[in-house]
């Protein structure tokens, strides 16, 4: 399973983007002819890549904060 992600942090008032970035995950899974474990493996590593990805960006969203404080 490959899962590709793009995102842009848009600011409201002016609509437009101050941070973006793209990120990705992979992983695999065993194939065992049996339909419902391999529809449980596929799910699973879904999840993961879901998982992986999104700490990713809010691990990127984080490190852009902290590093652009907001002006009051």
């Amino acid at each position: 399973v490959h899962l590709t992600v793009a995102y842009d942090l848009v600011e409201r008032a002016s609509g437009s983007t101050v941070h973006s970035g793209k990120t990705f995950s992979q992983a695999s899974y065993d194939l065992v002819r049996q339909p419902f474990a391999d529809l449980q493996a596929e799910t699973n590593a879904t999840e993961r890549v879901a998982h992986e990805v999104s700490a990713d960006i809010r691990t990127r969203l984080a490190a852009f904060f902290a590093s652009n404080p907001p002006t009051p």
